[in-house]
C-alpha cells in the first residue's frame, strides 16, 4: 500500500520512550528523590492490576482500573495490613468473571441494549 511500516513503528516507540521520560521527570519532581527502592515489584504489578481492572483493548478501561484500584488500596488499608492480599483476590475474580474488566460492562450494557430493540 506504500505506507513505510516501519518509520510508523518506530515514531510510535519514539513517542512512548519521550512520554515515558516526561512522567520519570515529573515523578521525581514530585517525590524530590527516587533511589533503588522507589520502584518496587509491587509497583509494575500495580499497573499491571489496574490495568486488568478497567479492561484491556480500550482507552478508558486503564482509567478506570486506576481509579478503582487507588480506591480499594485507600479503603482497604484502613482496614488491615494485608490490602494486597484482598486486592489479589479481586483481581483474580474479575480476570475469571469478568475478563473485560469494569470498562467492558458498559459496552456489554450497549451490546445487549441494541440487541432488545
Amino acid at each position: 500500500m506504500g505506507i513505510n511500516v516501519r518509520k510508523f513503528k518506530l515514531m510510535g516507540w519514539l513517542l512512548a520512550c519521550g512520554l515515558a521520560g516526561v512522567s520519570g521527570g515529573l515523578f521525581i519532581l514530585w517525590r524530590g528523590y527516587i533511589g533503588p527502592t522507589t520502584m518496587s515489584a509491587f509497583a509494575g504489578a500495580g499497573v499491571l492490576m489496574m490495568v486488568l481492572l478497567g479492561g484491556m483493548g480500550s482507552l478508558w478501561g486503564p482509567f478506570v482500573g486506576a481509579g478503582i484500584f487507588i480506591l480499594m488500596q485507600d479503603y482497604i488499608s484502613t482496614m488491615t495490613e494485608h490490602w494486597e492480599l484482598f486486592v489479589g483476590m479481586v483481581v483474580i475474580l474479575l480476570v475469571l468473571f469478568m475478563p473485560r474488566g469494569f470498562a467492558g460492562i458498559g459496552a456489554r450494557l450497549a451490546f445487549l441494549r441494541r440487541e432488545r430493540q
